[in-house]
């Protein structure tokens, strides 16, 4: 692990090195411990559309290469994957062998994508909980709350048995509003406000975690730390599965996903499907049945194009929609959850309703002189309560509930340059800028029921107040971080963002009502 220092402000001065002759090549073979050649492993460099996948034989070739420094990538199903780093000259041809050994033997060499681009975990100097796909598979790691059991220091608070209302505590530190201190990312998209972010895994690549203040590169809402999910990728090579899991409480859990190339080395797509239903754990009195369920259902889907070997463009689409029963199952008192845990007595189905989309494009450049990214995104969340909404009494009786309506509509944009991959220079670089535009809506009736009355004799219940409020926030900002290394062991890291937001909130309160059912 490197040592590092970090200061707040820098003044950026970006350079690139002399172009070379795309000349070089890397070859060799897979195998495994008992020299035995590995089909279709997956050889490919880091930061560049470069790579190959190995024959019968477990041979690999890429060729056209610029001479410098790279990072190469072997990974293949049921063997533990490996890094290597390299220093590849003008016109040489180099050998390289690898010997993977079973996944149930080694474990894997992890690559991270914390500092805007892939390396090796070991050369990042902040503390990282990363998983990969097998890890996420095995730890059964099916939405974000799962992560309390895996990261450390890392809680994730389940308001009110809400799937709207997810909070990241990392380290003590979590904003307990829509403005969060741990920023999620999904495929390099910030997810606006807590409830934004997708709460179910689906076709999920890798989950970093990074604990620590990550304002430079991920912005002002990322002071606790930020939580990185990246969905699979597709490729050359063809893939697909099903799966049924059951549990307790009727839990039902349907996945499917397939992987394919459309046009051999140029055009790939992807695309997975998750159904996930939950029986009652809450038990309603008044209604002598159960009082929650869960049920959802998501889907990912890629469009991947390679139109050269120094472009890739990338179409990724998201929806999820949760129909849930039996949000915020509230008492009373203290003493009704610790005398009928799981228990409630009231008058309301508190169902909740959640539709999420989410798609982006993104552009990438591997260049001579500079790699360049640009990713586009748009997200359209909505969320709202059927009926009269949550039981604000937490009783039979028809006194007090709201059923707020929420929706928002997201475009954000952001475009990087950075150091080019091959770069041998002891100077490495990333700046760029990012905006983006929210509007918001809400509507908010509460509904004062017959029963009211027992409170406020004169109140002339049953009737409902309605509120409207909306929102338009915009803002932009730029950042800058470089690293110089001044020895193999020692680098020195400088940084510096500018962020500015601009938020117009209106609010239109149109009285009291008739009663509304």
């Amino acid at each position: 692990m490197k040592t590092i220092f970090k200061i707040t402000t820098l003044i950026l001065v970006c350079f690139s090195i002399p172009a070379l002759a795309q000349s070089g090549k890397i070859q060799g073979a897979v195998t495994t411990s008992a020299g035995e050649g590995i089909n279709k492993t997956t050889v490919k460099l880091l930061n560049t559309n470069y790579g190959s996948l190995t024959d019968n034989q477990g041979k690999y070739s890429i060729s056209n290469l610029t001479a410098g420094s790279y990072t190469i990538s072997v990974s293949a199903v049921g063997y533990a994957s490996q890094l290597k780093s390299l220093e590849l000259s003008k016109g040489q041809t180099l050998v390289i062998d690898f010997k993977l050994a079973e996944s149930n033997q080694q474990l894997n060499e992890v690559t991270v994508s914390s500092e805007k681009r892939q390396e090796a975990i070991q050369k990042i100097p902040a503390a990282i909980t990363a998983l990969d796909a097998k890890q996420i598979k095995e730890y059964r790691l099916w939405d974000i709350t799962n992560l309390t059991a895996i990261a450390p220091s890392l809680f994730v608070v389940e308001h009110g048995n809400s799937t709207s209302s997810n909070f990241f505590n990392i380290r003590g530190v979590m904003g307990f509003s829509n403005e969060q201190a741990v920023a999620t990312y999904v495929d390099g998209v910030y997810q606006f406000d807590y409830f934004s972010a997708p709460p179910l895994f689906n076709d999920v690549q890798s989950i970093e975690i990074l604990r620590g203040p990550q304002g430079t590169l991920y912005g002002r809402n990322a002071f606790g730390g930020v939580v990185n999910i990246t969905t699979k990728q597709p490729g050359n090579t063809p893939s697909g599965y099903a799966e049924m899991t059951f549990g307790n409480y009727g839990q039902q859990r349907y996945t499917v996903s397939l992987s394919k190339p459309i046009i051999k080395d140029k055009l790939f797509a992807s695309g997975s499907f998750t159904y996930n239903h939950r029986g009652s754990i809450y038990y309603n009195e008044f209604t002598k049945s159960g009082f929650d369920r869960r049920e959802d259902y998501s889907g990912n889907f890629n469009l991947r194009y390679l139109p050269s070997k120094q472009w890739s463009l990338a179409l990724n689409v998201k929806t999820e929609n949760d129909n849930d029963r039996g949000s915020f199952p509230w008492v009373g008192s203290i003493d009704d959850v610790f005398s009928k845990p799981y228990q409630v007595n009231t008058n309301n189905t508190n169902v909740e309703r959640r539709n999420n989309f989410n798609t982006s494009l993104a552009a990438n450049y591997y260049g001579k002189d500079f790699n360049f990214t640009s990713v586009s995104s748009y997200i359209d969340w909505h969320a709202w309560y059927e009926g009269k909404g949550v039981d604000y009494d937490f009783s039979p009786l028809d006194i007090l509930s709201t059923a707020p309506d929420n929706h928002q509509h997201v475009f954000s944009q952001e475009i990087r340059f950075a150091s080019p991959s091959a770069s041998q220079s002891k100077f490495k670089w990333v700046a760029g800028a990012y905006g983006f535009t929210q509007n918001l809506y809400t509507y908010s009736p509460v509904y004062y029921g017959p029963d009211y009355l027992q409170l406020d004799p004169t109140s002339g219940a049953p009737f409902t107040t309605i509120g409207n409020s909306h929102g338009n926030n915009k803002g932009y900002a730029f950042f800058g971080q470089a690293t110089y290394s001044l020895t193999n062991q020692l680098d020195f890291t400088a940084g510096i963002r500018y962020d500015y937001g601009n938020g117009i909130i209106g609010g239109d309160p149109l009285g009291r009502k008739p009663f509304m059912p």
